[in-house]
């Protein structure tokens, strides 16, 4: 096929053992609510296994074969790094260990072990050349190194995600991923290779669930967060980087990339082909098609009766120390609530408690 000489095309791709800080290019935005902040609820590591509990409730598992699924799933990306030269990590790890406790692999947060979180700790960077096919040439840079990239689509769930209606779907990702893919023609099953964001096991579980992608099939070129390693901000061009060096090697299939921000919150798509489209890049952004979709009220002091929706609990040296719960209000509004209660702890982190009745007292506590 013919290309126009302005199509864009990746031509240089490098993995390297140091990055450079840089500022800030945006204004910030806030993507966490007082209400969650108030009750330990700050960081990623704390609100993405109240996503994983609410998916395993939502797809009605029970603990112990949840816990083998999600190791199995984050074994096959373990396997994926293992053949990564790249990932930080290249010891393939098997579901049985990624899913039992040991020295190596503490209990972070139920029910997730230090294997399923992210590997931010980390000296890694990425670098890529993006130009015209007409500099590229002048160059004389190989077609065989070019990597067209074809359309993307970007969009956000509601910043904070006590507004949001559940806590294991996604609209933002379900519409804008959809998007990208219906742009170039495709079904899912059309794309050959894959890199899922995979911060955290529920991340990986939305997004299949929401692209109607086989959580069989391989999910990853990199290996993901946990075992490839997750540079922060840098991951997703790791992503493309390593999509750039899947597709040189495969040419004429497709790479899909996806990218992640906040809790749940920003997503980004990008398609990618050794073969230029049949149309000039296309992006979009179907933010108005998010916006139009239902939102929860949020309680942000509540007292009385209401439902467990999700929760977690947080462990530290060792010992659980701090339960945090999603709650619903007879009337539907969302609370959040947490405890410290050292019998109450020990249950959370070995039943089932999504579903469970209970009390928020006026300070925030939840009561059994």
């Amino acid at each position: 096929m013919r290309t126009s000489e302005t199509t864009p095309v990746l031509v240089g791709v490098a993995q390297v053992e140091q990055y450079v800080d840089d500022p800030a290019v945006a204004e910030e935005l806030r993507m966490r609510h007082r209400a969650e902040a108030s009750r330990g609820i700050v960081n990623p590591v704390q609100m993405y296994p109240i996503f994983e509990n609410a998916i395993r409730h939502a797809r009605g598992e029970g603990l112990d074969a949840h816990l083998e699924r999600i190791s199995r799933l984050w074994a096959g990306f373990s396997l994926v790094a293992a053949g990564n030269p790249h990932a930080w990590m290249r010891e393939p790890k098997g579901a049985v260990e990624i899913r039992t406790p040991g020295p190596g692999n503490r209990p972070v947060s139920v029910p997730y072990l230090k294997l399923m979180n992210s590997n931010e700790k980390v000296d890694q960077g990425a670098a890529l050349i993006l130009t015209s096919t007409e500099v590229a040439r002048r160059l004389g840079i190989p077609p065989s190194k070019w990597i067209f990239p074809w359309v993307s689509t970007e969009a956000h769930d509601t910043h904070a995600v006590s507004h949001r209606d559940n806590l294991h779907t996604s609209p933002g990702l379900r519409i804008a991923g959809n998007r990208c893919i219906e742009m170039a023609g495709l079904d899912v099953d059309d794309i050959q290779h894959m890199d899922i964001y995979s911060c955290f096991p529920s991340a990986v579980q939305v997004a299949t669930a929401e692209l109607g992608i086989d959580e069989e099939r391989p999910l990853t070129v990199t290996g993901g967060m946990a075992f490839a390693g997750g540079p922060l901000n840098n991951y997703a061009m790791h992503g493309i980087a390593r999509m750039t060096e899947v597709l040189r090697g495969n040419p004429g299939e497709v790479g899909l990339v996806t990218g992640n921000g906040g809790f749940l919150t920003k997503h980004a798509f990008c398609l990618f082909a050794s073969e230029p489209p049949a149309w000039a890049f296309r992006h979009e952004t179907p933010q108005d098609r998010v916006d139009a979709m239902p939102t929860r009220e949020l309680a942000e002091s509540a007292e009385g009766p209401v439902e467990i929706e999700s929760y977690t609990v947080m462990f530290g040296r060792g010992e659980s120390d701090l339960g945090l719960a999603a709650c619903r209000l007879p009337d539907g509004r969302r609370a959040w609530a947490n405890t410290r209660d050292a019998e109450v702890l020990g249950a959370m982190a070995t039943e089932e408690f999504c579903g469970r009745q209970a009390r928020i007292d006026t300070d925030g506590t939840v009561v059994f």
